[in-house]
């Protein structure tokens, strides 16, 4: 998917969207090779919310969601084991 403002929540495929059920959300690339992170707005918000993160600290941010997920998998987390 190309990023910009001719963005479509019904042109995704399954590999772009990240979540159903909660608000949906999406993770693809922008035209400058960005990682972008997109959630629905909600019926109240005027436009959806947009994380853009260059690809040095997506990665960063991959691998501390990595090591989050292990320490709920291990009991760590604030509510226990996932």
């Amino acid at each position: 998917m190309a990023g910009g403002d001719d963005f479509s929540w019904k042109d995704l495929d399954d590999s772009e969207m990240l979540t159903h059920g909660v608000k949906p959300t999406a993770v693809y690339f922008n035209t400058r090779g960005d990682i972008v992170v997109r959630q629905e707005r909600d019926w109240n918000e005027d436009e959806d919310t947009v994380l853009v993160l260059p690809l040095e600290y997506a990665e960063r941010l991959a691998l501390r969601l990595q090591t989050l997920i292990e320490e709920a998998r291990a009991g760590r987390g604030p509510k226990g084991p996932l």
